[in-house]
């Protein structure tokens, strides 16, 4: 029975003042507590802290509670306690004004009947050989660093991901065999800028969970990790907003109640990069860097909104409708006449991506639980890319000894020749449209065993246009002589119907508190594709991916460890490969057939006294089916064949040392040993003949993301309650090299007649070269204060991203100019490096 409202305030009060006759000196933390599942207040909850019995108090009906501290005490633990529901610990630090947070159903509830109620794995759980999460005040944090807030900053610290760009290669996976999912609904292409950033801004996002090892059968398309992103989902009943501006963005986010049972959430994000670059312009003003910053006409930008309304008519019903709505592009042109030669280059490129989404949960029993949601997606990609290069070349020596009789008297004599005016050009509109359905249902069988099952399908076509006016060097039967040829095609496609299917069903076992706890399910995927124009019609067959985790707990609060489990799992995945939306009858697809992989993984997951935190995991990943894609030569044209017998395997392990929370410090090193390769086991028609993708044939390859080694150290200091201070650094070993051989040139006979002189080079797989080592190394020092009484908050930050890049950047290899011959060095991986620390300095205020 609970106990009424009037025994619960006497208490809260005469706990209370028992505490103020014993400290006069005290600091005070405000605690919000709330349901796990359906995110409404819990009111009456008791809040205690630990070897305190008598500083104790109960939330009032907004779940909301007040502590009066000890200066005297700097660290501790706050114990929640409610009827039905799992007792939660939470630490607390001096230097802590709030603390909020969930509690989840408990294994049984006892009252006049036995009711059993036990909540499935959530986003926001980690589990040991499964996921790991982020917690909200870390992603804070690292996410809001360099020049775009973005939690992919953050995801890409966890172990098992590769350094690299924003799209993560997670334990030896390609980035594409990665799949996002925000609010239960996958996402199309979650990127911005081409794959730099992420659409997900720290503001907007409740919590972030990132699968590495064998997930739940619930999700699917995916063969190597899970990100699942939630949003936030407004739990108080009262106004608020918060904006955070720094030197390039503004970021704005409101939370409105519409009464006690609805509400809304909006986010907005619009970046202005124009000043930096002007300042950056001002600093660099020689050499390539400077010559690309005076290229561009239109600074990258990003426009994004994103809107979601919540409607609970009853606490076992709620709704929410939301929808995204992201714009991001860059356009530049330069023109460069140096030597006689002159050369013109312009790229206009934008995408717009919406999505909207109907969630609706249910409880129609205490026992079943029903969860649904209905969305549509759509993306428009934009490009258009324009060269032309003129003007008057030299021979050298050597070219004209072995081509001169191709050359007249006259150019003999100049050494020189008049290029003609050579036009490349490119563009690409690209369409997608997706309607996504999904209806699960969740059974609590008995106190320990909950039955789930659902289904989803998913439409999706895509639409394209590439237009080609350009140049293009390809191979011919003698390797110094290649063929150069002018291609000249517009490659129209209605685009596929692809329809995407699946259902599953799978039992967990077990509790949190149980000695052994786990998950057994099984999923089935499908997928058929046709298209009329071109007499298409692929069905593949249905891919069975039975998966299986289990967690033995044997040690619980024995001397220092709070909890010592052990977990292991195997499972099977599938992915529908994106490259068949555009598949046509010219592939020579005879096997339809998705891309298939059995994942395998034991670890431990040890909890240490004072939130200290210890894993360790080792995997293997055996693909048995994945797609490739050949282009084949003839004349100007080119025909791609699909293949899907690729084979390749990935193995390694995991290590993460973690402090949770701390007075002064806390943080996490990881490190992660990751051996992956791969092979397409087509036996090439010519010598180098590679891949789509530039990836050699009937050969086993190390793929171009892939790295040894990867150290992430994120530590956030606190040397006061208003200063924090962020250190983040990787270190992380090279990425596969091509062997080359020496630059050579070759003669060209234009229409006109004319020769030129156009260099080339050979390259081939290597085994054993690599670039250099990458070690950025980011810093960020936050000053927070509060003003009116605590209803505003401040933080006023600064940091600079790869503080060291003056001492050391890393370079991955060199490029050459195909007409004079000059080489230049090119960065190891994507980003905005220009040679010096990116600065970034702004404030956020929260009301």
């Amino acid at each position: 029975m609970h106990l009424s409202k009037q025994i619960k305030s006497a208490l809260s009060i005469g706990a209370l003042s028992l505490f103020c006759a014993a400290s006069l000196s005290a600091y005070q933390i405000n605690i919000t507590v709330n349901d796990k599942e359906l995110d409404f207040p819990l009111e009456g909850v008791k809040v205690t802290v630990a070897n305190s019995g008598d500083l104790a108090t109960f939330t009032n009906e907004d779940g909301l509670a007040s502590l009066e501290i000890p200066d005297s005490v700097k660290t501790g633990k706050v114990i929640l306690t409610y009827p039905g529901y799992k007792t939660e610990e939470v630490n607390f630090k001096e230097s802590q004004t709030e603390i909020t947070t969930s509690l989840s159903m408990a294994d049984v509830i006892e009252g006049k009947e036995l009711v059993v109620e036990r909540s499935a794995p959530g986003v926001s759980d980690e589990q040991s050989g499964v996921s790991v999460v982020i917690e909200k005040e870390t992603f804070e944090s690292t996410a809001r660093m360099g020049l775009i807030e973005d939690v992919m900053s953050s995801v890409n610290t966890l172990p098992g991901i590769s350094y690299g760009g924003t799209q993560p290669s997670v334990r030896g996976g390609y980035p594409r065999d990665t799949t996002a999912v925000m609010d239960g609904v996958y996402l199309l292409f979650p990127w911005q800028w081409g794959g730099i950033c992420s659409i997900f801004d720290p503001g907007m996002v409740d919590s972030v969970k990132m699968s590495n090892g064998v997930f739940s059968a619930r999700y699917g398309r995916a063969l190597a990790g899970l990100l699942e992103v939630n949003t936030i989902t407004p739990k108080e009943q009262k106004l608020s907003f918060t904006i955070s501006t720094s030197d390039i963005s503004t970021n704005a986010y409101l939370q409105l109640p519409f009464g006690e049972k609805a509400g809304m959430f909006a986010a907005g994000k619009v970046t202005y990069l124009d000043p930096l670059f002007a300042l950056y312009k001002q600093i660099i003003t020689e050499g390539e860097i400077a010559d690309a910053l005076n290229m561009i006409k239109v600074c990258p930008y990003i426009r994004n909104g994103y809107t979601k309304f919540y409607y609970n008519p009853t606490e076992k019903l709620n709704f929410t409708l939301s929808g995204f709505i992201g714009g991001d592009g860059i356009g530049y042109e330069g023109i460069n006449e140096e030597n006689e030669q002159k050369s013109t280059l312009s790229l206009d490129y934008s995408m717009l991506q919406a999505f909207t989404q109907l969630n609706a949960k249910w409880l129609p029993t205490e026992k079943l639980q029903f969860k649904g949601f209905l969305s549509y997606a759509f993306t428009n990609e934009d490009v258009a890319q324009n060269q032309t290069l003129s003007g008057k070349y030299k021979y050298n020596d050597d070219f004209i000894n072995q081509y001169g009789f191709l050359l007249s008297p006259e150019a003999i004599a100049s050494k020189s020749y008049n290029l003609p005016e050579l036009k490349n050009s490119f563009s690409e509109v690209i369409k997608e449209h997706s309607i996504e359905g999904k209806l699960e249902g969740e059974y609590e069988l008995n106190k320990t065993i909950t039955l789930a099952a659902g289904a989803d399908v998913m439409w999706s076509k895509s639409i394209s246009k590439d237009t080609f006016n350009t140049w293009v060097e390809r191979p011919s039967s003698n390797p110094y002589l290649p063929g150069f040829n002018h291609y000249d095609a517009v490659i129209q496609a209605e685009g596929n119907n692809m329809v995407n299917s699946a259902a599953y069903a799978l039992m967990s076992f077990g509790s949190e508190s149980s000695l052994v706890n786990g998950e057994l399910g099984l999923r089935t995927d499908h997928f058929f594709i046709s298209n009329k124009d071109d007499d298409l019609f692929l069905n593949s067959k249905p891919a069975f991916s039975p998966r299986g985790t289990i967690r033995y707990t044997p040690w619980r609060n024995q001397g220092i460890f709070d909890r010592v489990s052990f977990s292991g799992g195997v499972g099977l995945f599938s992915t529908i490969p994106v490259e068949m939306g555009l598949v046509t009858n010219a592939a020579g697809v005879d096997n339809c057939e998705m891309n298939k992989a059995v994942f395998s993984v034991l670890g431990t997951d040890i909890q240490l006294a004072d939130d200290w935190n210890f894993k360790l995991e080792g995997y293997y990943r055996y693909y048995y089916s994945r797609l490739y894609m050949i282009e084949q030569y003839n004349a100007n044209t080119g025909n791609v064949l699909y293949k899907n017998d690729g084979i390749g395997y990935s193995y390694g392990f995991d290590l993460m040392l973690q402090k949770k929370t701390g007075k002064w410090y806390d943080g996490y090193i990881s490190y992660s040993f990751i051996n992956a390769k791969f092979k397409n086991p087509t036996t090439p028609e010519f010598d180098n003949q590679v891949t789509m993708r530039g990836e050699p044939l009937n050969e086993w390859y190390y793929p171009e993301y892939h790295r040894f080694h990867t150290v992430n150290l994120v530590v956030n200091f606190h040397p006061t309650s208003h200063w924090d201070i962020m250190v983040k650094g990787t270190f992380a070993s090279g990425t596969p090299l091509r062997e080359t051989g020496d630059v050579f040139c070759y003669p060209v006979v234009m229409e006109d007649g004319t020769v030129i002189q156009r260099y080339s080079q050979h390259s081939w797989y290597s085994d054993t070269l690599r670039s250099q080592i990458s070690c950025p190394v980011d810093l960020r020092v936050a000053y927070k204060f509060e003003t009116r009484g605590g209803k505003l908050k401040w933080e006023i930050y600064g940091g600079a991203q790869d503080i060291f890049v003056n001492l050391y950047s890393p370079k991955a290899g060199s490029t050459f100019d195909a007409y004079t011959g000059e080489t230049s060095d090119v960065p190891s991986s994507a980003g905005f490096n220009i040679g010096i620390p990116l600065i970034n300095i702004g404030f956020k205020l929260t009301y």
